[in-house]
């Protein structure tokens, strides 16, 4: 029998949602429930006990606080794992953290992206079906360093996320550039093994941005990958969860979009990575935390989305972080940069699929299109508004030669490499 895997974006379930979900949620919630495995990406996390947690100093968009019985009302909302890895995870510093840990437990929600160290962090996350394992492993291309995981030594671990780290390669003529910038603008830069260029942030010698010389790879002189350690590490992963898992789902939480284009196309570095997993066992992966509507690729038996947008975002739990504390004040007047700036489009619209995976990959995949209210919760969305928003994923998929044939009165969508 086919596994029916049920996906979401991000989750943002702050302290003032509804104590009881699944009533909240209406019919979004019967969707959730349907699935044998429903796996969401929280991006909420509790503050934690009095003594063990402190707000983060910093916040990519502000502090996150979930309510302390955030597993359960995930359970009740009918979600089965939880992903973890993503810039947010940290904003109650290490006791927000153990708070989600502890909830999530004891609400029997798994959870997978962030452990003890990175050996535990990227480890997959499994849920046992009447039809077989569901594996889970998460990981973050977005994050703040602070956040990362890392390697146990001598008994001494640091607990946090596993990362997705990701540099630029570029061809000779951008590498000579780049020196050149970096020369004119006073800043130290550090050539290592001959084809490496570390630079620094101006006014300090550590380094914050590094670029490769190799036009073999630099697509169109300039393209972005993931760092071989983390690639290789997650691919194992993958790999080993095959081996048991009847099915396996990987998730990417991404803010980055594709050099030169908009929020709707993913990096070069995503879709290389989603191929790597794929070809090592994959059956679905799913990459959020663009909020954009993307689109959806096939590569092997998996099915790839790159981008499901946000299901919840209810009103924050707790004051944005003080003016000083952030890079951009809460009231501050922005203007890009020039006209070519990306900007996410469908902010308020998501994606919820179900796939039906079999023992040779994904066999089908029914989305349903949600629609946010004022208040941020979800309601699903039916008629020629949904089939116009399954279009649009259908255009943005055009890119990865997939075909997305719906058929207009069921809405399922069936997946062929066109």
């Amino acid at each position: 029998m086919a596994q029916e895997i049920v996906l979401t974006g991000d989750t943002v379930l702050t302290k003032r949602f509804c104590s009881d979900a699944r009533v909240r949620l209406g019919q979004v919630g019967e969707t959730l429930s349907a699935g044998d495995v429903t796996v969401t990406h929280l991006e909420s996390v509790p503050s934690g006990d009095g003594g063990e947690s402190y707000p983060a100093y910093r916040s990519h968009g502000g502090i996150h606080t979930a309510p302390d019985d955030i597993g359960r009302r995930l359970a009740d909302a009918g979600i089965d794992v939880a992903t973890l890895a993503g810039e947010h995870v940290l904003d109650h510093t290490y006791g927000g953290l153990f708070a989600a840990w502890r909830s999530l437990d004891a609400a029997d929600v798994a959870h997978a992206g962030t452990g003890w160290d990175l050996t535990d962090a990227r480890a997959p996350t499994t849920v046992e079906t009447g039809d077989g394992d569901v594996a889970v492993v998460s990981a973050a291309a977005t994050f703040h360093d602070h956040a990362i995981a890392g390697k146990t030594h001598g008994g001494t671990r640091r607990p946090g996320l596993c990362p997705l780290r990701q540099r630029t390669v570029v061809d000779e003529e951008n590498w000579d550039r780049i020196k050149r910038e970096v020369r004119r603008d006073g800043r130290h830069g550090v050539v290592r093994n001959g084809d490496e260029l570390l630079v620094n942030r101006p006014g300090t010698s550590l380094p914050v941005e590094q670029y490769v010389r190799d036009p073999r790879r630099a697509t169109d002189g300039w393209t972005t990958e993931t760092l071989p350690a983390d690639r290789h590490e997650l691919r194992e992963r993958v790999s080993q969860a095959a081996t048991h898992a009847e099915t396996v789902v990987v998730h990417v939480h991404s803010h980055e979009y594709a050099h030169g284009g908009s929020f709707d196309e993913p990096p070069a570095f995503v879709r290389s990575f989603a191929e790597t997993v794929a070809r090592a066992g994959a059956d679905i992966v799913v990459v959020q935390g663009s909020q954009a509507l993307r689109g959806v690729d096939r590569v092997e038996g998996a099915v790839v989305f790159y981008g499901l947008g946000r299901l919840v975002r209810t009103r924050p739990g707790r004051p944005r972080l003080r003016e000083e504390e952030s890079l951009l004040g809460v009231d501050d007047d922005l203007s890009p940069l020039d006209d070519g700036f990306a900007v996410a489009r469908n902010r308020n619209t998501a994606l919820v699929p179900t796939c039906s995976v079999r023992s040779d990959g994904v066999e089908s995949v029914s989305i349903d299109v949600v629609q946010r209210d004022d208040e941020g919760v979800p309601r699903l969305v039916v008629g020629d508004e949904k089939r116009e928003t399954l279009r649009t994923v259908d255009n943005r998929s055009d890119r990865f030669e997939t075909n997305l044939r719906v058929e207009p009165d069921s809405g399922t969508v069936v997946l062929t490499n066109g």
